[in-house]
């Protein structure tokens, strides 16, 4: 991932010299802030189906009796079990025949989802884990800072090379949205990017 940031750094993929207004020439980078300790939450689904798996019929006869198996081996691993909640809609959605439940469950602790996301028992179908990440207001404005400061210093180094002075900010665009989505761990979660574009004198 550093290497994947310091790439797009150097990049200054949106760079560009344009008459935009008559007389008013202008240059774009991109600067970048790297969040080291947002909040993460973690999510899983795990389906739990009475229907019969490939080798033959499941060890379990009912569902009550499945789904207090698989409870019991979560508690022997330190999780509490009353943090799952059962979605009947997403286990509709699955297209079983037979009865069954999809488990819903969210931490903040990442050894806890890869001890749920490891247990392997017949007619229980972990899914894959979904990460949402959390910036404090305190922390948005101190990153935003540090992305405006990284843009300036980029467009400075650029200007240098084009025998250019930067004079004032004209626009600046974010790819941060307050609004939170769940998304693969491999996401990019953990940078604040700017484009910001700026006059020349």
């Amino acid at each position: 991932m550093k290497q994947l940031a310091l790439a797009f750094l150097l990049s200054f993929s949106a760079v560009v010299l344009a008459q935009q207004v008559p007389h008013q020439r202008l240059i774009s980078v991109n600067g970048i802030a790297e969040s080291k300790s947002p909040t993460l939450t973690y999510k899983t689904d795990v389906t739990l189906t009475m229907d019969n798996n490939y080798y033959g019929e499941g060890p379990y006869n009912t569902l009550a009796e499945l789904k207090t198996k698989y409870y019991e081996t979560l508690t022997d691993l330190g999780i509490d079990t009353s943090k799952f909640v059962e979605d009947p809609l997403a286990y509709a959605a699955t297209g079983y025949r037979k009865e069954g439940v999809v488990l819903r469950f969210e931490t903040k602790d990442e050894a806890e989802i890869l001890k749920v996301t490891g247990v392997r028992m017949i007619q229980v179908l972990p899914s894959y884990v979904q990460v949402k990440s959390e910036i404090s207001e305190a922390q948005l404005e101190h990153l935003m800072t540090l992305a405006l400061e990284d843009a300036r210093k980029n467009a400075d180094l650029l200007a240098s090379t084009m025998d250019v002075k930067i004079k004032d900010i004209h626009t600046v665009v974010t790819n941060y949205d307050r609004s939170t989505y769940w998304m693969s761990p491999s996401s990019d979660l953990d940078y604040i990017r700017v484009t910001v574009s700026y006059t020349l004198k």
